[in-house]
């Protein structure tokens, strides 16, 4: 991370150990995990204090952190109290199944990027398609919310205003899924940040999602040059 020029939010080292996430991937290059929670099971209100965040930034929320009691409503309390200037960004999880936990409905109200995959977009809402879950979480999320869905190897869904949209996806020989929702997250708030249209950032987001399922293990989210090529390639073709 440092060679990356990521700076560490939290400068107090845990007490506790580092948990421990073996993921298992079959066949079809799915995966389950094997997971022991260690000290990213706990954060306090003084952990979050710490962290700089500033007018303009990403606050990227996981699902699995609402699941941790020793960290669940610090982090939820840290997110109300942000400036509006500051984009927060929620994903839900595999694990995240309903929107009417008390910390889930606050949690909601101040969401303006909604990223997921389409499983869970369907476990969430209860709908039988992506269409209409996209539809349904309008009910539980603020009116300008930015709303992206992926759908696998068809690309995603982006859906803002009422305005839905689909943005293709890339062929690939996918080998392992490990980490490439985590790339399409990532990259898709990376184009945002630098100023590109949702559906930019959305087409960049499928390309790296892309060329992560091409690799061996988790931490395969391909670099800019890469996602660049694969964009190229692809409209050359």
């Amino acid at each position: 991370m440092k060679a990356e020029g990521i700076r560490i939010g939290i400068a107090d080292p845990a007490e506790r150990d580092t948990g421990l996430c073996v993921a298992v991937t079959d066949a079809s290059a799915e995966r389950s995990f094997i997971s022991y929670i260690g000290a990213e099971g706990e954060v306090t209100v003084e952990d979050l204090a710490s962290v700089p965040a500033e007018a303009g930034d990403y606050v990227y929320v996981s699902g699995y952190s609402l699941l941790h009691g020793g960290k669940a409503q610090a982090l939820v309390e840290w997110v109300l109290g942000l400036p509006n200037g500051i984009n927060v960004v929620f994903d839900p999880g595999p694990l995240v199944d309903s929107p009417d936990e008390p910390l889930m409905q606050a949690l909601l109200a101040r969401i303006d990027l909604w990223t997921s995959n389409g499983v869970e977009a369907l476990k969430f809402t209860g709908a039988p398609n992506i269409a209409e879950a996209l539809d349904r979480l309008v009910d539980h999320l603020p009116a300008d919310v930015l709303m992206v869905v992926r759908d696998g190897p068809q690309g995603c869904w982006i859906r803002q205003r009422g305005e839905c949209r689909h943005v293709p996806g890339f062929k690939v020989d996918a080998v392992d899924s490990n980490g490439a929702g985590d790339a399409h997250a990532g990259v898709f708030v990376a184009g945002l940040a630098q100023g590109l249209p949702a559906v930019e950032a959305a087409r960049r987001a499928n390309a790296a999602a892309a060329l992560a399922v091409t690799r061996w293990g988790p931490a395969t989210s391909p670099g800019a040059a890469e996602v660049d090529a694969l964009i190229s390639q692809t409209l050359a073709d």
